[in-house]
């Protein structure tokens, strides 16, 4: 790594109330990583594809489904 720690909290702004919430993950939670696109699939999921973790490219793919304040990844 570059001297950056690993940080592997999601947080979730609301809008309309204007605060932040901590959100809980399981399954396969992916490595953090930057440079990366994530495109929402419906009101309950999204997409991460590719990005840098630790330095190089990737090309994994993972999905994450969202119920209430926890992600399943996988």
């Amino acid at each position: 790594m570059s001297g950056i720690d690993e940080i592997d909290e999601v947080y979730e702004f609301d809008v309309n109330k204007e605060s932040w919430t901590k959100l809980k993950q399981g399954g396969e939670v992916p490595r953090p990583r930057d440079d990366h696109s994530l495109a929402q699939v419906d009101n309950e999921r999204f997409i991460i594809f590719g990005g840098f973790v630790d330095g190089s490219r990737t090309n994994e793919c993972y999905i994450c489904t969202k119920s209430g304040n926890t992600l399943s990844w996988k």
